[in-house]
């Protein structure tokens, strides 16, 4: 049996990555055994949570500690250039997307990476929700056709959780396009593969406070093997409602759509032009079954409560065989290079 990965934790000042911290110290392929934060008051915090040495910073963490892999959840601006850091260093790195904010980070990234030949993982909770697997399952089958179009709209609150300064200056966080739709940009290229963007646009008219804050963003794309994606995002859900993603997938046999992470489809045959809502299940109607397939279960699940799958692949990929990294990586690549492609040339539009 190979020895647990030794996993160190830079930056903790997304509230997401304490769900991954809280999974990673009872997991048993990993050891959380070292954690880097520049926050005083952060620094104290993780050192009560997690009982392991806290530095300032990466760069004593990595001389002073041997680890495997680093899992990088610093504010979106700071990822690039800790990224680098720790790949330099000949370490796997985990990291919560984005992986950069421009495409110049995200070229240098990509070179340092190249250079290192070490893992690069993005974690991406949206693709191992039920409902989402259970689609991906279906798409990959033909059960829908090939794909027409692929419309996700995501719908946030932005204060959701407690914000940085940094969070609502757009050049420095990214811009709406690298930190949210980017994990639509991933959903998109789950279900449809290559992509490529042929059109994103961004607006500052929402949050009145920052008005230099995108709130608001749309990306089109097109598919290699044919059909079309659209992803709307904003940070404008209302405080006093939820959030929301509603994703629709129109096929050339047929329909499925997603709302709130629960999946409902249907197809050519159904004998109703009405919607089938089936709950936390997943309906499927063919050609060959008009009647009405039975239900799949797809369980109700928050997004973030996929923590766990999302971390037991990541763990499992590192720890496999070199081809296996290489694809996971490339996979991750490629879903940055997207989500800054499109945000670069939203901006510039802007400009």
């Amino acid at each position: 049996m190979n020895s647990p990965l030794r996993i160190a934790a830079v930056g903790l000042e997304h509230d997401e990555i304490y769900r991954v911290l809280d999974r990673l110290r009872r997991h048993d392929a990993a050891n959380l055994v070292a954690i880097a934060e520049r926050s005083g008051r952060l620094r104290m915090a993780a050192a009560g949570r997690y009982r392991v040495p806290v530095f300032p910073r990466l760069t004593p963490l990595l001389a002073e500690t041997t680890v495997d892999a680093v899992l990088v959840a610093t504010a979106n601006g700071d990822k690039a250039a800790a990224i680098e850091e720790a790949l330099r260093a000949g370490k796997h790195v985990i990291a919560h997307a984005p992986l950069a904010v421009s495409v110049a980070q995200f070229d240098a990234v990509a070179q340092v990476q190249a250079a290192s030949g070490a893992g690069l993982l993005s974690l991406h909770p949206l693709r191992f929700t039920p409902a989402y697997v259970r689609l991906r399952e279906l798409t990959a089958a033909g059960q829908f056709g090939a794909i027409s179009q692929i419309v996700i709209i995501n719908s946030q609150k932005v204060a959701a959780t407690p914000r940085t300064q940094a969070f609502y200056d757009s050049p420095t966080h990214g811009g709406i396009l690298t930190s949210l739709a980017v994990h639509d940009i991933d959903v998109l290229r789950r279900l449809g593969g290559d992509l490529t963007v042929t059109e994103s646009v961004t607006q500052c008219h929402g949050v009145t406070d920052y008005p230099n804050f995108e709130d608001a963003g749309v990306v089109r794309c097109t598919f290699a093997r044919g059909g079309e994606g659209v992803v709307v995002c904003n940070w404008l859900a209302l405080e006093a409602g939820e959030p929301f993603q509603e994703l629709t997938f129109i096929g050339t046999e047929g329909t499925a759509w997603i709302s709130g992470g629960k999946l409902r489809a249907m197809s050519e045959g159904l004998g109703s032009r009405l919607p089938v809502a089936m709950e936390n299940h997943v309906f499927v109607v063919t050609q060959s079954d008009p009647g009405g397939a039975a239900p799949v279960e797809a369980t109700d699940q928050n997004a973030y409560d996929a923590v766990g799958s999302m971390l037991d692949d990541a763990l499992a990929t590192l720890g496999g065989d070199a081809v296996v990294r290489e694809e996971a990586t490339a996979d991750a690549l490629q879903t940055a290079r997207a989500a800054v492609q499109a945000q670069d040339a939203a901006r510039q539009n802007r400009e």
